[in-house]
């Protein structure tokens, strides 16, 4: 950035510095329609999809297809798995219990899905759920 602007104050080349800001800024790649497809089927709510059934509907093996979600997305598509279950879980609550929520959203058991909340988020459903105190950071 600092190169792109040359000198600071009104000399500085602005255009350069914008065109720079876009460079970086703007999305990539579209995702190919296959990936986004199988991304969206394994993780939308309520779904029983696997990732090697996914995989089979787009035409890609279950090792290409991880491969292609973590390269093109960022994040492992088991991970992307996880985050869906946890959304779907914590949707359940404080509606149904914690197991019920767990069971529902697919998880093995309310331990499963506990450790997955700690784990992904750095606390418990209870704790997500728990309303801040005040004083206390959010």
């Amino acid at each position: 950035m600092l190169a792109a602007l040359g000198r600071p104050g009104p000399g500085a080349d602005l255009d350069a510095a914008r065109a720079e800001i876009t460079a970086l800024t703007t999305a990539g790649a579209p995702l190919d329609p296959r990936v986004a497809h199988a991304v969206r089927e394994t993780t939308r709510t309520g779904s029983t999809a696997t990732i090697g059934m996914a995989a089979a509907q787009v035409g890609y093996s279950p090792p290409r297809l991880r491969t292609l979600v973590r390269d093109r997305v960022g994040i492992p598509l088991a991970r992307l798995r996880l985050w869906a279950r946890l959304r779907t879980a914590m949707a359940g609550l404080p509606a149904e219990s914690a197991a019920a929520a767990a069971a529902s959203a697919g998880f093995a058991d309310q331990a499963h899905f506990t450790r997955t909340a700690r784990t992904l988020t750095g606390r418990t459903p209870s704790e997500i759920l728990r309303p801040p105190t005040a004083g206390a950071p959010a």
